[in-house]
């Protein structure tokens, strides 16, 4: 899983701009590089104009946290949902119900769900906190360097991070507290992090390369070549996911979504479509690949300046991505995850500076 919020998003490729449909593939095997609104009929909330809703399908009712912060991270577990805001933990039913404190003023950079307990990250520390509440128990000394970008397999948890100044690396440590395992350390910066089968996959931002490593360490191997700015997002049995234009000089006719096989051959085009001025998460299933950013959403993206806050989606075999849900643009998402056939959306409206969390039935 991958997400951004309004940093000069997924680098200074990102012109600020909606990226207009094109064709032609500058040696990219692509679709219609365009994207379909199939089914999205106002699903998960009252009905607007068009395909988008007006206002979530809401697990709870809207609501200000804190200094009018977002939902920043959602991980589901059965009956319950987990999310996570700027320094907060809370849990709400997920089929609806009132938001409870888990942990307050932790300041979580992220967090994930164990079968007892929530393993959080603040910064370089892991601790783990009871899913009732109560203390914090520190796992371990300080992940050193802070991680920039993590992976957790299991009790296996992986990060890349480094600086100018020291070296960048990948590195493993056990979550339970264990030593440190540098896998690779390099000059170059490192950046982003996926794990995908028996490899983690990363951006070499000086060889601009993506790259694999295996699990235990060794020698990267190159996979595709990308451009300066690309962002690798998440990956699945189909191939890594890629925002940016893979290898070409970003233009409005190449940047998009591509997925990039693993194995190196042509990366295809899913889409061209996507406005990543506020903000942008992704997560995989076993049906494939679903996005949560501002989209074209008219037909066949007819319309450059018909966007909205959207979920899309696309199986490992589609070639291009395919309109799930949209929301009024008054609306900003933020977090997403998927449990079974439903998705969880967080939502902020920005002039009520309140947010929740909208339920999205999946086909």
């Amino acid at each position: 899983m991958a997400r951004f919020w309004g940093q000069g998003l997924i680098g200074a490729s990102v012109f600020g701009l909606l990226v207009a449909c094109s064709g032609g593939s500058n040696g990219v095997a692509s679709g219609t590089g365009g994207g379909s609104i199939g089914g999205a009929t106002g699903v998960g909330g009252s009905s607007t104009s068009g395909p988008c809703v007006s206002t979530p399908n809401a697990v709870f009712p809207q609501q200000q946290f804190g200094d009018s912060d977002l939902i920043r991270r959602i991980q589901p577990d059965g009956d319950t949902l987990y999310f996570q805001t700027l320094d907060s933990i809370f849990e709400v039913a997920a089929a609806g119900g009132t938001p409870q404190l888990v942990a307050e003023k932790v300041s979580p950079s992220e967090f994930w769900v164990q079968p007892d307990a929530l393993l959080v990250r603040s910064g370089s520390d892991l601790f783990r906190v009871p899913k009732a509440g109560g203390t914090s128990t520190p796992l371990g000394a300080a992940l050193t360097p802070i991680p920039d970008a993590t992976q957790l397999s299991g009790t296996d948890l992986y990060w890349v991070g480094g600086s100018d100044t020291t070296g960048y690396g990948i590195y493993h440590r056990q979550t339970s507290g264990a030593a440190v395992d540098k896998l690779y350390t390099s000059k170059n910066e490192l950046h982003d992090l996926v794990l995908d089968g028996d490899a983690l996959f990363f951006i070499d931002r000086a060889a601009l390369e993506i790259e694999s490593l295996p699990l235990k360490g060794g020698t990267p191997k190159s996979v595709a070549m990308v451009a300066k700015g690309d962002a690798l997002v998440s990956g699945d049995s189909a191939g890594l996911y890629v925002i940016g234009s893979l290898g070409e000089a970003s233009s409005l006719t190449n940047y998009g979504l591509y997925r990039q096989p693993l194995d190196g051959s042509a990366a295809v085009r899913l889409d061209t479509s996507l406005f990543l001025e506020i903000a942008f998460d992704a997560t995989v299933d076993s049906s494939g690949a679903y996005f949560a950013s501002p989209y074209n959403v008219s037909a066949n993206h007819a319309d450059p300046t018909d966007v909205a806050p959207s979920l899309f989606f696309a199986s490992p075999t589609d070639t291009q991505t395919e309109l799930r849900w949209c929301i009024d643009p008054r609306f900003t998402l933020h977090a997403l995850a998927v449990q079974g056939k439903t998705a969880y959306v967080s939502v902020y409206e920005t002039e009520a500076n309140q947010a929740t969390i909208a339920r999205v039935a999946l086909p």
